[in-house]
């Protein structure tokens, strides 16, 4: 088996044993499959970067896992996949006098200056977790792509530097993946 077929099958296990127990806000969908569906959204645009697919299935572990640690992402992953999962953490600070909502807003608008590799993840996060609540709560699923229209916003000033990175046929996958939404959701 190859060094990435390795890697990729080590942080599927990584992933699976941190999300042990935990389930989607429908309390019947397992948590893991999200962040299989965020890997396999970004395999399907054709990103073969191994830290971009590690970080797709360990994206939301810092989040919903107490227990687990930066240092234990770096460990499992290494260095390249940790730091893009650290970009892709948003963990409020509750001693903050800024609100919560606003904590968030930030972390969105900091995708300006994150890596190229954080902010893929980050738009097929935003686009899996859409698609779920069109299933589940479609009320608010407009809602919820609305208040990331800055992420979009940085896809855009950002795509030539996405094009440079994974290649334009990434670029183009991305796109229309984002526009399907768009036309899904009648924004």
């Amino acid at each position: 088996m190859t060094n990435f077929k390795n890697k990729i099958f080590n942080t599927i296990d990584f992933a699976v044993k941190c999300h042990k127990g935990q389930f989607r806000k429908d309390n019947l969908t397992p948590y893991i499959f999200h962040p299989f569906d965020v890997f396999t959204m970004v395999r399907n645009w054709k990103i073969r970067d191994i830290a971009v697919l590690q970080a797709c299935l360990c994206h939301d572990i810092r989040e919903e896992c107490d227990d687990i640690l930066e240092i234990d992402i770096f460990a499992e992953l290494g260095e390249e996949a940790a730091k893009i999962c650290e970009e892709l953490t948003f963990i409020p600070d509750e001693s903050s006098n800024v609100a919560v909502f606003v904590q968030k807003e930030q972390y969105i608008d900091s995708f300006a200056n994150k890596s190229v590799g954080s902010l893929v993840v980050k738009c097929a996060d935003r686009i899996c977790n859409t698609k779920d609540f069109l299933r589940e709560t479609p009320k608010y699923a407009s809602k919820y792509w609305l208040k990331a229209s800055k992420l979009f916003d940085t896809i855009e000033k950002r795509r030539a530097e996405i094009g440079k990175v994974y290649g334009y046929n990434v670029l183009m996958a991305m796109e229309a993946e984002i526009n399907d939404m768009k036309k899904l959701l009648a924004v």
